[in-house]
């Protein structure tokens, strides 16, 4: 019987000397993308409205004003700035994930193209049935659609990479990293929370209008701004209180997304051990194959895991770090 040998694909974790890291993937990628130049575009729009206003107030209110659309804009800049470098991470990581379904795709098509031509070896001598091999056919057929439409997908990614940025995929290395060199204290944390001083302004606004009311205003009026004022600074408090749990939950967050990495690459390197200490008996005869499959499957199940948990910390760290006001370029990706 014909032993069909899989090969392995594994990411480097750590590597010494020169290596294109994830930050340089950031970088190259940011390089002429047109949606960074809108955030850039945008960025400059909200600066010169903010000196336009700024120059133009002539009320206390103005500038309150002024200064709220400005941390407003300064919110939404943040959003958009961590939704492209997530962004970013879904055309890497799609690469990685899809090319793990393309070598369950393989194995699937090769078990089934061996049950097939095995099948057809049996039913010549009368042990298995023809609608048995009928049905070993038409499974082969569709592993192949399969493994076609897989093949497909991991090309169509690739594709949309190279569009991205000029850097070879099978160069990038993942690195790991601790998430304790970039925490930030409650207060920091409090202080970069731009929508925090967009809801603290808004209480301020509507202090400020019921202060100067005239005193020609109705009691409906007065009693519909004092309303206002109240909401507005339960809103504040909620905010602030949210934002003071922020910081404490994405540092929780973040230590077990971490951990969880480190568990899941625990697992992936056993899982390589196993495959290659059953390989070299598969090799010998030692081994069926189903139980190579078996630890080929696992190795696969094992890797999607680690890309899992590793996209997901990415994700995690670049909100952490825009949100905060940090730099990406200065975390060790």
């Amino acid at each position: 019987m014909k032993k069909i040998i899989f090969s392995m694909f594994f990411v480097t974790i750590f590597i010494s000397g020169f290596c294109v890291t994830v930050n340089d993937f950031f970088s190259d990628s940011l390089n002429g993308n047109a949606d960074y130049e809108l955030v850039l575009l945008n960025k400059e729009k909200y600066l010169m409205d903010y000196d336009k206003a700024m120059i133009e107030v002539t009320t206390k209110e103005d500038e309150l004003n002024a200064e709220n659309s400005y941390y407003s804009s300064m919110d939404s800049e943040k959003s958009d700035m961590i939704s492209l470098y997530q962004s970013f991470l879904s055309d890497l990581f799609n690469l990685f994930t899809e090319g793990i379904s393309l070598k369950i795709n393989e194995m699937n098509l090769a078990d089934a193209s061996e049950t097939y031509h095995n099948n057809i070896y049996l039913n010549e001598k009368k042990i298995v049935s023809d609608s048995d091999l009928r049905e070993s056919e038409l499974s082969l057929e569709e592993e192949q659609i399969n493994y076609n439409a897989s093949l497909r997908n991991y090309n169509d990614y690739l594709e949309e990479f190279s569009k991205l940025t000029s850097i070879s995929f099978d160069e990038i290395v993942l690195n790991v990293f601790k998430p304790e060199s970039f925490f930030v204290s409650d207060e920091e944390y409090l202080n970069n929370d731009y929508s925090l001083k967009s809801s603290k302004l808004t209480l301020e606004i509507s202090e400020y209008v019921l202060e100067n009311m005239s005193s020609l205003s109705s009691e409906y009026d007065l009693k519909d701004q004092e309303i206002q004022v109240k909401e507005n600074k339960l809103n504040y408090e909620n905010a602030l209180k949210s934002s003071q749990e922020a910081n404490e939950d994405y540092i929780i967050d973040l230590n077990d997304k971490y951990n969880t990495i480190c568990i899941n690459d625990g697992n992936l390197e056993l899982s390589k051990y196993e495959f290659d200490d059953i390989s070299i008996r598969y090799e010998k005869g030692s081994i069926s194959d189903m139980d190579y499959r078996s630890s080929y499957a696992n190795m696969l199940n094992s890797q999607n895991s680690y890309y899992s948990s590793l996209l997901d910390y990415y994700n995690t760290v670049i909100e952490y770090i825009i949100s905060v006001g940090g730099d990406v370029s200065d975390i060790n990706f």
